[in-house]
C-alpha cells in the first residue's frame, strides 16, 4: 500500500500515526533496546517503508570531490601509514564481521562513507585524537548514474544548506501537494521518523544509537522495486550545513576514483572550530593492479620534539 495511491480513511491515518510514535520511542531510545525490541524493529521497519512515495534521484556528476578522513589504526591495526587502496576506501571486506552499527550500515556491514567541504568538518565527527596518524582522501565521480536518495524532507534542514537541499526540498513539497488531507498527514510524519533517525546525536561508545538509520539504509539500498546506490544525508555534528554521502562498496569502485590523498599526524586534539595536523605524505596515484599507493613523503623536522613525538605515539610511517 504506498500512500501517494490510495484514500486513506481517518481510522486508518490514525492507526498509522500510532505506529509512526511508536518507532520515534524506539528511536529515542535505540541505543538501550534488548534483543526482543531490536527484532521487532527490523520486523516493523519494511512495512513502514512500503508506505512512502520515495523519489530516487539520478545523479550524473558532483561540482567537487567527496572527502574522506580515515583514522588508520581503525583499518590496519597500527598507527602507520596505509599502504594500499583496500585500506583506505573503506573497511575491508575481510574486517567487516567486526564493524558495528553506523549512521547509515548494519553491524557487518562495510560502506563508503565521506563528506562535503573539507577537512576541519570531517575532523569535527572523527575527532582524531593527538598522536594518531590519519589519512584524507577525495573521491572524484567518474561516469555513468548515481542512483541516490536524498534526505532533505525538513525546511529547517533544508534552510541549513540551501544550495545543496533547497531545490530538492521544494520538489518533495510538489510531491505532497496532489495528496489527500490524511495522506499527507502520514507521508509528512513518515519522513519526519526518518530524518529523526538520520539526525539524532549518537553516543559514540554504544553504536547500537545508529540502529534505526542503518536499518532503513539497508531497506533502501535493497528495494526490489527500486534499489539505491548512496544515501546522502545532513551531518549531524555539522548541524546539517555540511553533507555526507554512504556509498555501495562495488558502486565505488566502479564509478569513484581516489585522486589525491594527504597524510598527517595529529599534533593537537580537535575542538569546535580548529585542530593541528602535521603533513607526512600526499599520495596523487596508485597502481591499477595491485592498488599500493604512491607516497611522496614530506619533510618532517628532525628537532627533537618531532622524534620524541613520533616515539611517544608508537608513529611508524615505514
Amino acid at each position: 500500500m504506498e500512500l501517494s495511491k490510495i484514500k486513506m480513511s481517518n481510522e486508518n491515518k490514525k492507526q498509522i500515526l500510532f505506529q509512526i510514535k511508536v518507532l520515534n520511542n524506539y528511536c529515542n531510545k535505540s541505543e538501550y533496546l534488548n534483543d526482543g525490541e531490536v527484532l521487532f524493529l527490523n520486523k516493523a521497519l519494511p512495512a513502514f517503508i512500503g508506505l512512502l512515495p520515495l523519489k530516487v534521484y539520478l545523479i550524473n556528476s558532483f561540482n567537487l570531490p567527496f572527502e574522506r578522513l580515515v583514522i588508520n589504526e581503525n583499518f590496519c591495526k597500527k598507527n602507520s601509514r596505509l599502504k594500499n587502496l583496500a585500506d583506505l576506501r573503506y573497511p575491508p571486506r575481510e574486517i567487516q564481521n567486526d564493524m558495528d552499527y553506523n549512521r547509515a550500515s548494519l553491524k557487518g556491514q562495510t560502506v563508503f562513507y565521506a563528506g562535503t567541504k573539507g577537512s576541519l568538518p570531517n575532523s569535527i565527527e572523527i575527532q582524531p585524537q593527538k598522536g594518531k596518524v590519519i589519512t584524507e582522501s577525495k573521491w572524484k565521480f567518474n561516469s555513468g548514474i548515481l542512483k541516490m536518495l536524498i534526505i532533505c524532507q525538513n525546511a529547517n534542514l533544508a534552510m541549513s544548506n540551501p544550495n545543496d537541499l533547497l531545490d530538492y526540498y521544494n520538489e518533495y513539497e510538489r510531491l505532497l501537494n496532489p495528496l489527500d488531507q490524511n495522506n499527507r498527514e502520514v507521508v509528512e510524519s513518515a519522513y519526519r521518523f526518518i530524518i529523526k533517525a538520520f539526525t539524532r546525536k549518537v553516543n559514540s561508545q554504544i553504536k547500537q544509537g545508529y540502529l534505526v538509520s542503518a536499518v532503513l539504509s539497508n531497506l533502501f539500498f535493497t528495494n526490489k522495486k527500486n534499489p539505491i546506490d548512496a544515501i546522502y544525508y545532513p551531518r549531524v555534528p555539522n548541524n546539517g550545513s555540511v553533507m555526507n554521502i554512504a556509498i555501495l562498496p562495488d558502486i565505488l569502485d566502479k564509478q569513484f576514483r581516489m585522486i589525491e590523498a594527504t597524510e598527517s599526524i595529529v599534533l593537537s586534539n580537535p575542538g569546535k572550530n580548529k585542530w593541528g595536523a602535521f603533513t607526512t605524505g600526499i599520495c596523487k596515484s596508485y597502481d591499477e593492479d595491485t592498488l599500493e599507493l604512491n607516497w611522496v613523503d614530506q619533510i618532517i623536522p628532525s628537532n627533537g620534539f618531532f622524534k620524541n613525538f613520533l616515539q611517544e605515539y608508537n608513529v611508524d610511517l615505514n
